[in-house]
């Protein structure tokens, strides 16, 4: 048991345990609600040289949105009539771009200047630098917000959700995907199994082949209790549909096919876990959940 440098981001106990140390993040888990959180935070990045992303960047951000298009719109389909959407953390702008395309009315926040900057620029979104709390949207203005991998990397996700549930009007609702504990924890104890057996150059130059924690590590139990606490009803939370390929490393063709037949087997069995669980067991690699607004 340590005392945190900072408290619990979700209910702000100053007592956690630490959990793993992975490299230079250290995870602990509160003693009170059992979130899991990155203690101490890193020093911020110094702001970017150049006022836009470079050519590697863009490239990569494309292919990210290639290889999660299909994600994109199985939501956009299955999310009712089309409104008025928020997107928090929205990156280069792809899936406002697909939602837009769909007939929602858009629009995206991203602290990332320059990939507001692409968005606007290159897709013709509304894409708006700044965080979410420092925008001027009118309460209970959105049908929808969505967070695609985003809530995780926020220290303080509690005051994000908050705002985003003043956005959002009676009856709206919010979608979020983020990782999941229960895979990252499995994942980094195997890999560290592996790196005592020889492996620890290959697993140490690509750690993200295999398990990444960010400021904030949610399970099924504290994703549920953190949209609570910021006011949102808990509609559902399950495992989430794996995203296909490899987005960011560009594998030949052998290793895409290994990495889908890999990423099928492991979806199959947490679906096979939360069937057998009632849902009670979520161990897929991400999650997925859906929160309302009291109508």
């Amino acid at each position: 048991m340590t005392a945190g440098a900072r408290p619990c981001p979700l209910c702000a106990t100053a007592r956690a345990t630490v959990l793993l140390t992975a490299g230079p993040r250290r995870m602990v888990r509160c003693d009170a609600c059992s979130l899991v959180y990155r203690d101490p935070l890193p020093t911020p990045a110094p702001p970017p040289a150049t006022p836009g992303p470079d050519a590697d960047v863009v490239r990569r951000e494309e292919r990210v949105a290639r290889r999660r298009s299909r994600e994109f719109r199985r939501l956009l389909a299955t999310a009712g009539p089309p409104g008025r959407l928020l997107d928090v953390g929205t990156g280069f702008g792809f899936f406002l771009g697909l939602a837009s395309e769909a007939g929602w009315s858009a629009v995206g926040v991203d602290p990332d200047a320059g990939a507001a900057r692409y968005a606007r620029s290159r897709l013709g979104v509304d894409a708006r630098a700044g965080s979410l709390e420092a925008q001027a949207f009118p309460a209970a203005s959105f049908d929808l917000v969505t967070f695609w991998n985003v809530l995780e990397c926020i220290p303080e996700p509690l005051a994000t959700l908050h705002a985003a549930r003043r956005l959002v009007r009676p009856g709206g609702r919010i979608f979020v995907r983020t990782q999941n504990l229960a895979w990252q924890a499995w994942s980094f104890r195997v890999t560290e199994a592996a790196k005592r057996l020889g492996l620890r150059r290959r697993l140490e130059g690509a750690p993200h082949l295999t398990f990444i924690f960010n400021a904030i590590s949610f399970s099924r139990a504290t994703l549920g209790r953190a949209l609570t606490s910021a006011g949102f009803e808990v509609v559902s939370v399950g495992n989430s549909p794996p995203i296909p390929g490899d987005p960011y490393l560009g594998l030949a063709a052998p290793g895409e096919l290994a990495l889908a037949l890999a990423k099928h087997a492991v979806w199959g069995v947490a679906e096979a876990v939360a069937l057998a669980s009632a849902g009670r067991w979520l161990v897929a690699p991400s999650l997925a959940a859906w929160g309302r607004v009291p109508a």
